[in-house]
């Protein structure tokens, strides 16, 4: 395997550990039960140091399992039914039945919320408002044009 880097791994060892004791003058290199642990993540275009891993909620990439539709009411099953779909990589488009005055104009904004709170595990490319009783009128007078 070729690298690039202009550096080899004897020679990054050292920048990377001299960057660190010049930011902590206080610390000591230790092997064994060190006091922070430093991952470091070498790409072509920087170098990413971290001392944390946080876990997600993982899965497979955005994207990879292609695009779905979310109907989103407001209640607990369809945001969490979002959730597992983002979760399998799903790029999602959402959208909201809105059925006035039937419903409140709280549950809009509650799927905008839900909409909101769901971006933070995968992408969902929009939130459409369907407003139900206009379509119900519309069909129902289709239907009435068809029987008669």
């Amino acid at each position: 395997m070729t690298t690039l880097f202009e550096l080899d791994s004897r020679e990054l060892n050292q920048t990377l550990g001299g960057a660190v004791f010049e930011a902590i003058p206080s610390i000591q290199a230790q092997m064994k039960k060190p006091d922070i642990n430093l991952q470091v993540e070498i790409r072509e275009e920087a170098a990413y140091i971290s001392y944390e891993t946080i876990k997600g909620a993982g899965g497979l990439p955005v994207g990879t399992s292609g695009k779905g539709m979310l109907m989103l009411s407001g209640g607990i099953d369809s945001p969490v039914a979002g959730y597992l779909a983002l979760k399998r990589g799903v790029d999602i488009e959402a959208v909201h039945f809105a059925s006035p005055p039937y419903t409140s104009p709280g549950a809009l904004k509650k799927a905008h919320d839900l909409t909101r709170k769901l971006t933070k595990f995968g992408v969902i490319s929009s939130l459409s408002k369907c407003l139900l009783q206009k379509s119900k009128k519309r069909l129902k007078l289709r239907h009435l044009k068809l029987t008669l």
